[in-house]
């Protein structure tokens, strides 16, 4: 059973891909296709671009530290190791509990999407005084 999708405001998803006259597309066998068509926004409304940002999670360290980014952006963290530390579990926990990615290990990922204006302080809960962050959100 294919699982359940629910649709965001602004776009409405496709199980087949289809070509210009919107004909469904023949699939290649055991391949998975998902088209996205979007919605034009209505007017008046406020349209978001989307981008995505990373951080990266090392033993005792987010970097960067600080992040600037627009509404609308997705950020995720990576516990890359890219200075070759591997060794430690860490999390990634917003103060104001907005987000908790729960443990992260070494090649694990979590993403948040800032959806409105602010400042978002985190930290890792396993290493408190030396783990901490901040996205800044305009």
């Amino acid at each position: 059973m294919p699982p359940t999708v629910t649709p965001l405001a602004g776009f409405t998803p496709e199980t087949t891909q289809r070509n210009s006259a919107g004909v469904p597309l023949p699939a290649a066998p055991g391949a998975r296709s998902v088209v996205v068509t979007y919605t034009p926004v209505p007017s008046g409304a406020t349209k978001v671009e989307l981008t995505s940002v990373t951080v990266s999670v090392g033993d005792n360290y987010f970097y960067p530290e600080e992040l600037h980014v627009t509404a609308g952006t997705i950020v995720e963290w990576r516990y890359d190791g890219a200075g070759g530390e591997t060794e430690s579990t860490h999390n990634v926990i917003a103060l104001d509990k907005a987000f908790n990615s729960g443990d992260l290990n070494p090649g694990g990922r979590f993403s948040f999407a800032f959806t409105h204006a602010g400042e978002f302080a985190y930290g890792c809960s396993y290493h408190a005084k030396q783990m901490t962050g901040k996205i800044v959100v305009q």
